[in-house]
């Protein structure tokens, strides 16, 4: 009977099984857009929540990520109705990039935004005491300084990770020696592109770059607001549920219409 393989790794068991050094393990955690993830176990006292199955979440988190104003974490609280239909992430371990490390004065380290195995976001809610079954949103306190090269105590890289890491590596290898052409992105453009489509295109396949996963529609519009708001004056208006691109003409998109073109520019073969 042979030895089962590990589950998990510290950091110098990672270097190892890599066949790199140390300081290559903190390279692509701290740098890179944290092509390296970071996992803990998943709290068993939280629910985890993926960010993309309620439509109230994804509003209310992209408010706050996006306000010029806002809080060290979201003060969200879901009631009964608004939690039915909810995808819960069952998996053992929670995946943190280096960048979601937040540093506040009020609660210290902390991380609310985390992702599962295939990168799609998940969040961490508790149950409240209302009779319909309420949730509150939450976050997790790390012991660490985000300064110094160090790894958050009870952290840790699992070997699922570390195997897709391994794949990233082997891909770009694949694209260096094969010369893949831009026809081969993640995302292209239609017959007939207008500025929007343009903008969708370029910075889905920026985000496919330096993350090395696809993003869904919803963090796709993050990563825009996110990186972009400057570039294509795009703004989130919440009361009429749609994206403003004053940089491209005043045009409006609203939520669906956005989804629908992430659809039709996604790469399907």
């Amino acid at each position: 009977m042979g030895i089962p393989d590990r589950e998990y790794f510290d950091a110098k068991g990672a270097a190892e099984y890599l066949g790199c050094t140390l300081d290559d393990i903190w390279y692509y955690v701290r740098h890179r857009e944290g092509l390296l993830r970071v996992a803990i176990e998943s709290p068993v006292e939280f629910l985890a929540v993926l960010r993309e199955s309620s439509i109230v979440i994804q509003r209310e988190l992209s408010n706050f990520e996006f306000s010029l104003e806002s809080l060290d974490y979201p003060r969200i609280t879901l009631a009964g109705y608004e939690t039915k239909g909810l995808e819960l992430d069952t998996q053992r371990y929670l995946y943190f990039r280096w960048s979601s490390l937040k540093e506040s004065f009020e609660v210290g380290v902390h991380v609310y935004a985390f992702e599962d195995i295939e990168g799609r976001e998940v969040n961490l809610w508790f149950k409240t005491a209302d009779v319909g079954g309420g949730l509150e949103f939450t976050f997790v306190r790390v012991d660490a300084d985000p300064e110094v090269d160090k790894l958050p105590r009870g952290s840790l890289f699992t070997l699922e990770e570390l195997e897709r890491f391994r794949g990233l590596e082997k891909l770009e290898n694949l694209k260096k020696s094969k010369n893949i052409s831009n026809s081969q992105k993640s995302f292209v453009l239609p017959f007939k592109a207008d500025e929007i489509a343009i903008a969708m295109v370029s910075f889905g396949n920026r985000f496919v770059e330096k993350r090395g996963v696809i993003p869904t529609a919803m963090e796709l519009a993050g990563y825009m607001l996110d990186t972009g708001g400057k570039e294509l004056q795009m703004t989130w208006n919440n009361e009429k549920e749609r994206y403003d691109f004053g940089a491209v003409g005043g045009k409006r998109l609203s939520e669906r219409s956005f989804k629908e073109r992430y659809g039709k520019y996604l790469r399907t073969v």
